[in-house]
Formats: structure tokens, C-alpha cells, sequence
């Protein structure tokens, strides 16, 4: 009987958990709660789109996004059995983070030699991570990507797919 009681009582406080993460959103419970009953929520990217490999190119990314939580900037590119695909890019870009017109900070990344990347269908690679809200901004927030130096890997390929997604991790 006492068993049974606790079972129920676990099951009703699980269902709350649950409920609560999945209804606030932006709460930090919500991101752990997201990730594991609905990873593939938690996980999806918000923003998919091209980024020319080309000197002096620019991409401005809307940052349209539900979780408040890290997130990456990530380059897709077609399955190799590379297993250095993640190496010796040998580019630089420039991202800044700007809401409403003013720049509210901004980096310069040159890749050396890097290492985020996934062997799948096709190669995703990390380019940086950044956390969202950002500076206490929420609203109006733009991502925007500058080539500084296009990436000597990825020479052949004139444009890269890039997408924006949460990196939260347990």
C-alpha cells in the first residue's frame, strides 16, 4: 500500500516537473527538463542558411530563439572520410552581436587548427559558442558573421551552409 502511494506521489511530481519545463520555456529547469525528455526540441536549429567563403562577405542572423541557453554557430559540410576535417581551416571570421543598429560586443576568431566536429552525414563544425539572452538582451538581437579570411579547407566550396542551435549541455 505505501508503495503504491509513493509510486503515485512520484509519478504527479515527475508530471509537474515535466509540465513546468515544458510551459516556461526560459526557466533554467525548463533546459534541463528539455533535454531530456525532448532533446530533439532543445536541440533543433532556429536558424539555417548560407554563409559565402568569400573575402569581405557578410551574414546578419536573426536571433529568434526559445531557450535561455549557450548556443553555436555551426558550419555544415558534405560528408568526407577526412577524419582531420575539423583542422587546419586556415580563415578568420569576425562575429558581433547587435541589437538595434549598436554593437553590444564583437570577436575576431582565427582558426589555426580546431577540433569541434561531428563524423556524420554530413561534417558539423563548431565554429563558436555564445549565450543567449545576451548582455540582458532578449529582443531585436542580430548574429552577424563577418569572413575576415575564407576558410583554405573549404576553398572549392563557395558557400557554406551554416546553422544556429542551442549547445546546452547536462
Amino acid at each position: 500500500m505505501k508503495q503504491a502511494k509513493f509510486l503515485r506521489t512520484a509519478i504527479v511530481i515527475g508530471l509537474f516537473v515535466l509540465a513546468f519545463g515544458y510551459c516556461a520555456r526560459s526557466a533554467p529547469i525548463s533546459n534541463f527538463v528539455m533535454a531530456i525528455f525532448f532533446p530533439d526540441t532543445l536541440y533543433e536549429p532556429f536558424y539555417t542558411g548560407v554563409l559565402k567563403n568569400s573575402l569581405n562577405e557578410s551574414l546578419d542572423i536573426p536571433l529568434k530563439f526559445k531557450f535561455d541557453s549557450r548556443h553555436r554557430l555551426s558550419i555544415l559540410v558534405p560528408y568526407t572520410n577526412d577524419l582531420d576535417i575539423g583542422k587546419n581551416l586556415q580563415g578568420s571570421i569576425r562575429y558581433s552581436i547587435v541589437h538595434e543598429g549598436k554593437a553590444l560586443g564583437s570577436e575576431v576568431i582565427e582558426y589555426a587548427s580546431y577540433g569541434f566536429w561531428n563524423l556524420e552525414k554530413d561534417s558539423e563544425i563548431t565554429l563558436f559558442y555564445f549565450d543567449l539572452p545576451y548582455a540582458g538582451h532578449s529582443e531585436n538581437l542580430i548574429l552577424r558573421i563577418d569572413v575576415l579570411k575564407p576558410f583554405a579547407k573549404f576553398a572549392e566550396l563557395n558557400e557554406l551552409t551554416c546553422q544556429v542551435s542551442s549547445a546546452y549541455r547536462l
